[in-house]
């Protein structure tokens, strides 16, 4: 994860690129952002930068998308930025919390998305020839749990829950 801290753009990057080695710096996924803050310890306090680049780099409406400059809202990932903003600065915005309400479906569970289809910008797998991994508006459990997990303000990395009116572990 340390490798994967981007000190010049106050970022995560991705992963590395197919030889395995060499870092992948064009491409940004929402939960490589947000994955490593919620796993600091509390009172590490670099890696919460990385919220700023969330904010000009994966905001899309009142919620977020998977890629950078994303063209639609991923609910999974919106409920992963909320879970880590209750974590870190002790609440999530409204309106996050009402766009996240909206996409429950009949049967329970919340949709991937509230488009048709939102794109990662990432190929499904080595045989793709392009970036061919999508979201559908479908029932989806991933983002079922992350809400849950938002709503409660659990922290499934360190197993811990973020108290209400708690006092944030970071300076805003």
């Amino acid at each position: 994860v340390n490798r994967m801290w981007n000190a010049q753009e106050q970022r995560f990057n991705i992963g590395t690129k197919e030889d395995g080695a060499t870092i992948s710096t064009e491409a940004s996924g929402l939960d490589a952002q947000l994955w490593p803050v919620l796993a600091a310890p509390e009172g590490s306090c670099a890696w919460t930068r990385a919220l700023d680049w969330v904010e000009k780099n994966h905001r899309f409406a009142e919620g977020y998308g998977f890629s950078r400059n994303p063209d639609g809202i991923w609910t999974e990932g919106s409920a992963q930025a909320a879970a880590t903003l209750v974590a870190r600065k002790g609440a999530a915005p409204e309106a996050l919390w009402q766009l996240l309400a909206s996409q429950r479906a009949d049967n329970g569970l919340y949709y991937a998305t509230p488009s048709t289809r939102i794109s990662t910008g990432l190929a499904i797998g080595p045989d793709s020839t392009g970036a061919d991994f999508y979201y559908y508006r479908w029932p989806h459990l991933g983002a079922t749990a992350w809400i849950a997990l938002a709503a409660t303000g659990f922290n499934p990395f360190t197993g811990k829950t973020t108290a209400a009116g708690a006092i944030p572990s970071c300076p805003t």
